[in-house]
């Protein structure tokens, strides 16, 4: 009997003759694995913070370095340098425009309109802004654009630019000519012209034109007389 007492006892506590303060066997194998799997969680947990904090401190490193080098290469301008001409950057946009009057995606007329938009305003340009400049010259104007252009040299600058907006610009109403004709739009030249319709040119003129028109002497005795703009005289 006394055997058989301690084998009761040993599966009731988990212990050979043991006492009964002890939890079961299975409460205790089940306490030990939920530790053990509370430890496996805290070692991953520590791990990924770990390794968040170490790509912080290599993205840091990294943005630190970028920032370093881009201040020794690029120091920051100072004076006039701070500022854009005013008037290149208005040509800049109207070569915006212009680069909408090179954009196949659009069809062939809103291609043409904002082929004339942009002649149109380079016209404006001349006649506003390269004007002014112009008077600048004329008055011997000293004072220097904010970023420490002459007038001058931003004429010169001017220039330049145009040159190669106006080469953009012809070449993109050739390429647009050619596509509207393959539509059966054609813009016809003089040459082009048959007898008759020479014929018909000249009378509209005769009857039409030519009565609104209004002679202008210019001498030395009168002072110049005023041209509209875009109108007849």
């Amino acid at each position: 009997m006394a055997s058989g007492s301690s084998i009761k006892r040993f599966h009731k506590t988990g212990r050979r003759g043991g006492k009964g303060d002890a939890l079961p066997r299975g409460r205790v194998i089940k306490s030990v694995g939920a530790i053990d799997d509370s430890h496996s969680g805290t070692q991953a947990f520590r791990a990924k913070e770990d390794e968040v904090s170490t790509t912080a401190a290599r993205a840091k490193q990294v943005r630190d370095k970028g920032a370093e080098q881009v201040a020794t290469a690029l120091p920051p301008p100072v004076g006039p340098a701070r500022y854009y001409n005013r008037e290149l950057s208005w040509l800049q946009f109207n070569h915006r425009v212009l680069e909408e009057a090179q954009n196949e995606r659009h069809p062939k007329l809103e291609q043409l309109r904002f082929l004339s938009i942009s002649a149109s305003n380079l016209d404006e340009f001349y006649m506003v802004r390269a004007a002014g400049l112009h008077g600048q010259v004329s008055a011997k104007v000293a004072t220097l654009s904010q970023d420490g252009l002459t007038a001058e040299q931003q004429l010169a600058e001017i220039s330049r630019y145009v040159a190669e907006l106006s080469a953009e610009q012809q070449a993109a109403w050739a390429k647009i000519r050619s596509g509207l004709a393959t539509k059966g739009l054609t813009i016809v030249e003089t040459a082009d012209l048959s007898a008759a319709e020479r014929a018909w040119l000249e009378q509209h003129f005769i009857t039409h034109v030519f009565p609104v028109l209004t002679p202008i002497a210019i001498d030395p005795a009168h002072p110049f007389p005023f041209i509209p703009n875009k109108g007849f005289t």
